[in-house]
């Protein structure tokens, strides 16, 4: 059985951990045809807890929100989105609401 080392890159929102023998096995699985690592965007994990989660499950890309301190899933839970509009402010009228009165 070769050895594993765990591996680590930042992929769109997500951050991402695999355990895989070697840089080119982590990058198919990641699925990235770029060397992720020369370019500086994948690297060998540092932090315990990933390094943990993905060799209990190799070869397998675990994920989390990108800045979060979630635990690492093969699925991690989105965030819901705020119902807010953005810039509303309380008890100002939008431009559009103020154009429609003065027909």
């Amino acid at each position: 059985m070769p050895r594993l080392k765990a591996f680590q890159a930042h992929l769109g929102f997500f951050d991402t951990v695999v355990a895989a023998p070697s840089q080119k096995a982590a990058l198919q699985a990641w699925g990235s045809r770029q060397n992720l690592f020369r370019d500086g965007g994948a690297k060998p994990a540092t932090d315990p807890d990933a390094i943990a989660a993905a060799l209990a499950k190799p070869g397998i890309v675990l994920k989390r929100l990108a800045g979060s301190n979630d635990p690492f899933s093969e699925q991690p839970p989105l965030r819901a989105a705020r119902n807010e509009k953005r810039g509303a402010r309380k008890g100002k009228k939008s431009r559009s609401s103020l154009l429609s009165t003065r027909s």
